[in-house]
C-alpha cells in the first residue's frame, strides 16, 4: 500500500493501463510503462525495414521527440502510393497518440534514482530468440547453462569465462588395461543378429458379409 509498482506490456487488447492496474489494486500508485521495442516494431513495419525514414524515426522515439516524429511520419505519408499503405499509417499514428505518455522513463516521471526499467521484451530477446521455437526442448541442466551462456555473451564476458575455464581443466588419465583383450575371429566380426519380426499380417474381406457390419461396410466401400 506504501509501494508504487511499474507495471509493462504491449498495450494491446487486456494489456492496457486499465488492466494492468487491477493486476495491484492494493498499490499506492502504479506507473504503465510501454516498451519502446513495441514503438519501433510497429514503426517498422508501417515503413518498411528499408526506408531511410525508419531509422530517423527511432530515434525520435528514443529521445522522446514527439514533434520530430509527427515530422517524419507526414514526410512517409507524401510517399504513400496505396490505399492499404494509408490505412497502416492511420493506425499507427493513432497508436502513436495513444500511447505516447506511456513511453516515457522513470526518471523523466520524476523517479530520479530508477534508470532503465531492465524489465521488458527488448531484454528478453537476448532469451528468446536462442531458447524458444522451432519445436526445441530442454533440460533443467541444458536451460540453465544455456542462459548462463547467453547472459555472459551479452554482458561481454563471455570469453573471459571461457578462458578461465579452459585453464581449470585436468588432464584426464586414461588407465591401461593389464588383462589379455580377447581375440575375435573374422566370422565373428562379420556375423549379424537379426532381430525376429511379426512379419506380415494376412486378412480378407469377405464379399457376402452382411452392410450392416463393420467388414460389410468396407466390402462395399470397395466394391463402388
Amino acid at each position: 500500500s506504501e509501494m508504487t509498482v511499474f507495471t509493462a506490456s504491449d498495450g494491446g487488447p487486456g494489456y492496457n493501463p486499465e488492466s494492468m492496474r487491477e493486476i495491484v489494486p492494493s498499490a499506492q500508485r502504479v506507473e504503465f510503462t510501454i516498451d519502446r521495442y513495441h514503438f519501433v516494431k510497429k514503426i517498422k513495419q508501417t515503413f518498411g525495414l528499408f526506408n531511410p525514414l525508419v531509422e530517423k524515426a527511432v530515434k525520435s522515439v528514443s529521445l522522446y521527440d514527439q514533434n520530430q516524429l509527427n515530422v517524419i511520419l507526414d514526410t512517409f505519408e507524401s510517399q504513400i502510393k496505396t490505399d492499404k499503405e494509408l490505412e497502416s499509417l492511420r493506425t499507427l499514428r493513432q497508436y502513436l497518440a495513444r500511447n505516447w505518455q506511456f513511453i516515457k522513463s522513470p526518471h523523466d516521471r520524476g523517479f530520479m534514482k530508477i534508470g532503465k526499467l531492465g524489465s521488458i521484451e527488448s531484454s528478453h530477446r537476448a532469451y528468446t530468440y536462442r531458447m524458444k521455437k522451432q519445436g526445441k526442448v530442454w533440460s533443467e541442466k541444458g536451460l540453465e547453462a544455456m542462459l548462463k551462456l547467453i547472459e555472459a555473451r551479452v554482458n561481454g564476458k563471455l570469453n573471459k569465462y571461457l578462458r578461465g575455464g579452459l585453464r581449470k581443466l585436468q588432464e584426464i588419465r586414461m588407465e591401461i588395461a593389464t588383462e589379455p583383450l580377447k581375440t575375435l575371429s573374422s566370422a565373428q566380426l562379420s556375423s549379424k543378429h537379426h532381430s525376429k519380426h511379426i512379419g506380415v499380417l494376412a486378412g480378407k474381406i469377405p464379399v457376402d458379409a452382411p452392410t450392416s457390419s463393420p467388414i460389410g461396410a468396407i466390402a462395399k466401400i470397395f466394391s463402388n
